[in-house]
């Protein structure tokens, strides 16, 4: 097994959380696999790629982002999923570049393993320079503009009692205080930010067609076209 095939495996083992009834929660890792993969494809775009990103050193820190909640939440048995609708702050990706340093220990050369650790931290900061830790950015904020985001607002939702109509009165709530729009200034590079732009487009479509099936909008038409099974008023 190479170094990297070794440190995947490693990751997956840290970030899989063991749960009470003998299973796994995977939602951290599965995050973080979308994750990485997603910031290997960004790192090939040609405003990426002309930085020259260290392709190791992007997976390995991609692989550990969000570690730190690993961490935290192994004694639990199950994943916050506040971790995978919200980019960590600082404290956590500090946290999460700790980890990496302590599990990938002998994995990896220090100097590799040092500047990884570095990206890491970077992506909790306000200024982002490294090309590395713009990437990882770009495609963690990616992760939270479409409809992969859509199973852990639905997790989210069925954990505390909620319906359908919790998830698309947040949404809805969004659009109304214009998370996009406070969005796009977060990306690094253009094309990444297109793409977010097209992913809300149809999360927002399957939420509001969501919205019209469960308000039962979408019979309004039958009602119209057929007068004798419309309801009687509603008394004034």
């Amino acid at each position: 097994m190479d170094a990297i095939a070794a440190i995947w495996a490693k990751a997956e083992a840290d970030l899989v959380i063991p749960n009470a009834r003998g299973g796994q929660d995977r939602l951290l890792w599965e995050h973080t696999v979308s994750v990485t993969r997603a910031s290997q494809r960004v790192a090939a775009l040609p405003a990426a790629s002309q930085r020259n990103p260290d392709l190791v050193i992007l997976t390995v820190a991609s692989l550990y982002h969000d570690a730190a909640y690993a961490i935290d939440q192994h004694g639990a048995g199950f994943v916050d999923v506040d971790c995978i609708t919200r980019a960590g702050d600082g404290a956590t990706r500090d946290r999460s570049a700790e980890v990496a340093l302590d599990r990938l220990q002998g994995l990896l050369e220090p100097g590799v393993l040092n500047a990884a650790a570095e990206v890491i931290r970077e992506t909790g900061k306000r200024e982002c320079r490294r090309v590395e830790s713009q990437i990882i950015r770009d495609a963690d904020n990616l992760y939270q503009l479409g409809l992969l985001t859509l199973w852990p607002l639905i997790r989210q939702s069925v954990s505390t009692g909620q319906g359908p109509g919790d998830l698309i009165l947040r949404w809805r709530t969004w659009k109304a205080y214009e998370y996009l729009p406070a969005r796009r200034t977060t990306f690094f590079f253009e094309d990444v930010q297109r793409l977010a732009e097209e992913r809300m487009r149809v999360f927002d479509r399957f939420v509001e067609d969501l919205g019209r099936e469960f308000e039962g909008a979408d019979l309004a038409f039958l009602v119209a076209d057929n007068p004798v099974s419309a309801p009687p008023a509603s008394p004034a």
